[in-house]
């Protein structure tokens, strides 16, 4: 690759085709990828409405239209914050996490069988590129992270 941009023109189009690759290998109950998302989210611990919305990456009204949507599936529960009575809290139900923890299953499967189809040299690869990719997407540089 010649330059940045030949790297991202080449990147992105895999990682979008991983990534819908990916979204699709989950359980019977499909949820749209907001739900999806939301429910990742929320399975690692519970947020603040406003909190949710920034993580999502969307206004508040579109998080309190989703959360009231998983909520009356009855994969998520709003409640008070016990510190703030202001502020409403959402959590992951048990049911909303052995959906989350099913998909991630199926997911993780999918990608097993896809990598264990691959030769050793392709699989040292990937692994090689995984801190830089970790660095890609988890810590961005403060001022691209917001575009």
């Amino acid at each position: 690759m010649s330059s940045t941009t030949d790297l991202a023109r080449a990147l992105r189009p895999l990682l979008f085709q991983l990534s819908a690759m990916v979204r699709r290998q989950a359980p019977r109950q499909r949820l749209t990828p907001s739900r999806s998302s939301a429910l990742e989210v929320l399975s690692r611990r519970p947020h603040r409405m406003s909190e949710l919305a920034e993580r999502l990456d969307v206004q508040l009204p579109s998080t309190t239209e989703l959360v009231g949507r998983l909520e009356r599936l009855g994969l998520v529960e709003r409640e008070r914050d016990p510190e703030d009575g202001r502020v409403m809290m959402v959590y992951i139900t048990p049911a909303g996490q052995r959906l989350t923890d099913e998909a991630a299953a199926a997911r993780e499967e999918f990608l097993a069988e896809r990598l264990a189809a691959l030769d050793d040299a392709d699989r040292a690869a990937i692994t090689a590129a995984l801190p830089a990719l970790y660095r890609l997407v988890v810590r961005p540089p403060r001022d691209l992270d917001r575009r």
